[in-house]
């Protein structure tokens, strides 16, 4: 279905919800791109609680669309939930335990494990410095970091979130007011999986490049919505198949690219660490398979991975692992 929208306040959403233009460049005009009711993104997520159309008093007739951009061709949620839907979604909705087990795991401490030693490499302070954890969730990343000997801050807004962090010496703010009052700037700072769901990412990147000294260092993973992606969602959905959990309208309220993604951060006085910057080994992504085919195929891969890398000195940079220096605006 495409329909195309000149006026915000043509549609109207269910209880709770506002509708909103694009976040990125703020216009009306959009595309449907994908149409979608509670259950099909619900059953989905693992996290989720089996009464949530009751905990969040829905009838479960509601739609709940997420579009594409007219003007910029930028892929948001069109509804836009209100702080108390929200409040329900994380404190309740979400089931802490599992969110817990989501995160404090041999995997997910070693991709924090990859990134933070990356940003130490590209920082140019080697002690003391201070870094700041944007939607700093259970705590993983703090943790690390301080162990580092790092000063280190986190934000969250959520206080199930922000209570089950008990490090001596890390401060957890919990409001942007405090965030805008620091005074000191730090030398890096953490946006990890945080941007998707805030309802005006560049006015976030705008705050985070007031907190950030000359040369600071970004890390930002996001979600990646590329085409291949989203064409691969689509399919899934004509043939009643699951679809992924990122794609979520209550959480996820914004879907980048890389090319979306670095324009943002450009406008706001970051520049893009391109692959020959990045002092890690290059992992070109050779893995034992199981079976023969996928050895193959990821023969295959790995092959075409090396070929961009000799040529082009690329590593296939993602919105899941990008690193941003602040130029200033």
């Amino acid at each position: 279905m495409i329909v195309t929208e000149i006026k915000q306040a043509a549609v109207s959403g269910p209880p709770g919800f506002v509708v909103r233009s694009c976040p990125i460049c703020r216009s009306s005009e959009r595309r449907t791109l994908f149409d979608l009711d509670a259950s099909q993104f619900c059953r989905a997520n693992w996290t989720y609680a089996e009464n949530y159309n009751e905990l969040l008093g829905l009838t479960g007739n509601q739609r709940f669309p997420i579009d594409r951009c007219g003007a910029c061709g930028f892929v948001y949620a069109r509804l836009l939930p209100s702080d108390d839907f929200l409040k329900l979604v994380y404190e309740r909705v979400i089931l802490f335990s599992e969110c817990q087990a989501g995160s404090e795991n041999g995997p997910g401490y070693a991709r924090r494990m990859r990134y933070v030693a990356t940003l130490m490499d590209l920082c140019a302070v080697r002690e003391n410095f201070r870094a700041l954890d944007f939607g700093c969730g259970l705590g993983v990343t703090l943790r690390l970091l301080h162990s580092a000997n790092a000063t280190v801050i986190g934000y969250d807004p959520s206080p199930v979130r922000g209570d089950s962090i008990k490090v001596p010496g890390v401060i957890v703010l919990r409001t942007l007011d405090e965030i805008e009052r620091l005074e000191e700037k730090f030398d890096m700072v953490i946006c990890d999986n945080v941007l998707e769901h805030i309802p005006d990412p560049p006015q976030t990147i705008k705050l985070i490049a007031t907190l950030c000294k000359p040369g600071s260092v970004l890390f930002v993973s996001v979600p990646g919505y590329e085409h291949a992606f989203i064409k691969h969602q689509l399919t899934a959905i004509d043939n009643g198949e699951m679809i992924d959990m990122t794609l979520n309208p209550w959480e996820h309220l914004n879907y980048f690219n890389l090319l979306s993604l670095d324009r943002m951060l450009l406008n706001a006085g970051f520049e893009s660490i391109k692959a020959l910057q990045l002092p890690e080994t290059i992992n070109i992504g050779l893995r034992p398979e199981s079976s023969g085919f996928n050895r193959l195929k990821n023969g295959l891969a790995s092959t075409i991975r090396m070929i961009r890398y000799v040529a082009l000195g690329d590593t296939s940079r993602s919105v899941e692992h990008s690193f941003y220096r602040f130029a200033g605006i």
